[in-house]
């Protein structure tokens, strides 16, 4: 949880320092919820190989993404929509699309999406991801199918951003 916190307060690198630090604490791989969180993290940000290094310790998944993972990239970091068949197109998550600079198809796949989900609905607020598709009338219509008409989503840019005073350090004379 403290990752996911961190990375939609635009902390990347303290994000990825925690579900590291929580991975340690799990060497057996039982929470594979971190390591997938920490892979998404990597994929939202365009770190594919991170992604793919973080998503093969989930039970299951390498296996899956041996399968594709390569061409995949190939694909995302040429930034060709169009090298995509359709029948792949037609699944893309809004992450993926907005990677291709498809915004408003973006903001569309969260207004109808193929497998709605609570956990989703939540990162899909909130992540830094989806700011710019956040005034788009279709990412308004996702909250208002969700009764959230009324509810305005803004994040404060990181730099008008104050930590609040429980979290700052105020360095005094006995502070060795």
């Amino acid at each position: 949880m403290l990752g996911w916190m961190l990375f939609t307060d635009d902390r990347a690198d303290e994000a990825i320092r925690a579900y590291n630090r929580g991975i340690t604490l799990d060497p057996d791989g039982n929470l594979s919820s971190v390591r997938f969180n920490l892979g998404l993290l990597y994929y939202d940000e365009g770190r594919y190989d991170d992604a793919y290094d973080a998503w093969a310790e989930v039970p299951g998944k390498k296996e899956e993404m041996d399968q594709h993972w390569g061409e995949w990239t190939a694909v995302l970091r040429s930034g060709n929509l169009a090298a995509v068949p359709d029948s792949i197109r037609e699944r893309m998550d809004p992450e993926t699309l907005i990677h291709f600079g498809e915004l408003d198809a973006a903001a569309n796949r969260l207004a109808h999406p193929p497998r709605p989900n609570w956990i989703q609905f939540v990162y899909r607020t909130w992540s830094p991801i989806f700011d710019p598709i956040r005034d788009r009338p279709a990412m308004q219509a996702f909250l208002r199918d969700r009764g959230l008409e009324d509810v305005t989503i803004r994040r404060t840019p990181p730099g008008e951003r104050k930590l609040p005073s429980v979290l700052r350090i105020v360095p005094t004379e006995a502070t060795p």
